[in-house]
């Protein structure tokens, strides 16, 4: 799968269309480099990535910065150096990168002494290629720079290598920092325990918010319980002070077989001021989540969204096998650029997008690519200019008589999914074809 975001030429780009991506090659070289720890992966795709990221380089101390993708122009210079000289550290060909790792740390004092995120890259760097002194001295950076609930953020805020805003940059910049201070973790252990207690609390769905946080935090969690031994241990739950069910497990790590307890909502009563507690005889933190399910037609909208989003059916009363459009308007609230917008369009039952018109709308570059799932339609945009309104229409057919509501329509930043706009579900009316 990855390799089919492979461009032709060398390197990887969102959706595979060249030119390639200098920081999103970065990423596909640093997942390369996971993968091959466990599957098998020609080292030739591995070399051949680390050579053309390796050519980006400037000459000057940093890396030549895309051209192609518009979220990526509002992303700090020093955000995207760092995170590509940590990924090439990371594969460790021997190639000498003296000249950016140098440029970085004379950086450090005027520009990134503040700021958490490129601090741990370079600390990681540094190690990579084994001047632990150094990268201790920024490890003790960073523990000044610890929140009082385990986070790290950069302050003044700024954004990740995608673009990453709220939650899932806390996320990205907290798990960095983990991995920083496993260098020597018996003198960070503190801290250690600390950032590993506030990523394991924004666990949902097993997920860690966004897909690049989420791939920063397994990393620190997988780094974090290596560095224990594995033993038998218990895990109970208990509901308003009773016991609801204890299970034994020996393997923390196994994500394909997580513990997983029964239904406890008939253990619950009217009102607030209800305990659930989770019991572990296990000698560290460990990751968890709860899940909660309801129903809400059109949940509320959140202010923070900085999309907003309107849908529009122009025909609600159409015949069977009749042509309609949604008219969909996505507008950025904001005179700041945006890094990458999702917007999810859901559609009445009955009604069946036009893959052609989809198509033709990627063509026009209207928007980037989008998927079908069921009765949504994802669109996404790999960015958008500053107080950008962007407006076209889906073609849709009338393929099933009947009276039906769609799902409400959303949009968000995809890398940071707590804040959606949400829009009414669309109504449509399709009468039976009539016979002649």
């Amino acid at each position: 799968i990855l390799l089919g975001f492979e461009v032709s030429g060398g390197g990887f780009e969102w959706f595979g269309n060249a030119p390639a991506n200098e920081q999103l090659t970065a990423y596909g070289l640093l997942q390369l480099k996971d993968l091959s720890t466990v599957y098998d992966v020609d080292n030739d795709i591995i070399k051949r990535t680390y050579d053309w990221l390796n050519s980006k380089r400037d000459g000057v101390g940093g890396f030549r910065r895309p051209v192609n993708t518009s979220n990526f122009r509002y992303i700090p210079e020093n955000t995207m150096n760092s995170y590509i000289l940590w990924a090439l550290s990371e594969c460790g060909f021997g190639v000498s990168l003296d000249l950016e790792i140098e440029a970085l740390i004379v950086k450090r004092k005027k520009e990134i002494e503040n700021d958490s995120y490129c601090l741990a890259l370079l600390a990681g760097c540094l190690f990579n290629f084994k001047r632990t002194e150094e990268a201790l001295e920024l490890c003790r950076l960073l523990v000044g720079l610890q929140d009082k609930n385990g986070s790290l953020v950069t302050r003044p805020k700024s954004a990740s290598i995608t673009g990453s805003t709220g939650v899932s940059y806390t996320l990205e910049t907290t798990s960095l920092a983990v991995l920083a201070w496993m260098i020597e973790p018996q003198t960070f252990n503190e801290h250690i325990d600390r950032a590993m207690e506030f990523i394991f609390s924004h666990c949902c769905f097993g997920c860690f918010g966004s897909t690049q946080s989420t791939v920063l935090a397994l990393k620190a969690i997988v780094r974090y319980h290596l560095h224990g031994k594995p033993v038998d241990h218990n895990v109970s739950l208990k509901v308003n002070g009773s016991l609801h069910q204890q299970i034994q497990s020996q393997n923390i790590l196994d994500s394909l077989n997580p513990s997983r307890f029964s239904s406890f909502a008939n253990s619950m009563t009217p009102g607030s001021g209800q305990t659930i507690l989770l019991e572990t005889t296990y000698p560290r933190k460990i990751p968890f989540y709860i899940c909660v399910e309801y129903s809400s037609l059109k949940p509320t909208s959140d202010p923070q969204c900085p999309i907003h989003i309107i849908t529009k059916l122009s025909k609600p009363d159409i015949q069977e096998g009749e042509v309609t459009e949604i008219f969909v308007s996505l507008a950025n609230k904001t005179t700041e650029g945006l890094p990458m917008v999702l917007g999810i369009i859901g559609l009445p039952a009955g009604l069946e997008p036009k893959l052609d018109s989809l198509n033709q709308l990627v063509a026009a570059k209207a928007f980037d690519k989008y998927q079908v799932f069921g009765r949504e339609v994802y669109i996404y945009l790999s960015g958008m200019e500053p107080s950008r309104n962007l407006e076209f229409a889906l073609v849709v057919v009338g393929s099933v008589p009947g009276k039906y509501t769609g799902p409400a329509s959303r949009a968000y930043l995809y890398y940071e999914n707590e804040h959606k706009s949400w829009a009414d579900g669309l109504s449509v009316d399709i009468k039976p074809e009539k016979l002649t």
